[in-house]
């Protein structure tokens, strides 16, 4: 035995995966004759310093994406309420033209903030 086995094993480390994900290992453990947590414990060691773990998002871009989505809702709703108005004849080709751009330059602003999220 190394002196890495015989080291007192305090951290508990409890985790599922699905049958799919641990065919793989289920061979090796029975090939092995070692009992499943000492081989997960291996496998999870030699791989764990390569493991590509997903960025965590930061708080400021949480608070974009929300204030992004409460915006986009929002201006959705008014420019669904400016097209019944411009059907219905009660707003010029001018202003619904001009509402319509201004909407359009928000979404653009939106796309280039969520870009440097």
């Amino acid at each position: 035995m190394t002196n890495k086995t015989r080291e007192n094993k305090s951290v508990k480390i409890t985790f599922r995966i699905s049958q799919a994900d641990f065919a793989p290992y289920e061979k090796l453990i029975s090939e092995s004759n070692l009992k499943t947590s000492e081989v997960m414990r291996e496998v999870f060691l030699a791989k764990s310093d390569k493991a590509v773990l997903p960025k965590k998002q930061s708080v400021d871009s949480k608070r974009l994406v929300f204030l992004a989505n409460k915006a986009s809702n929002n201006l959705n709703q008014i420019a669904h309420k400016f097209n019944l108005a411009h059907n219905k004849g009660k707003v010029t080709e001018r202003t619904y033209t001009s509402l319509l751009n201004s909407i359009i330059n928000i979404e653009n602003v939106f796309i280039e903030a969520s870009k440097k999220c």
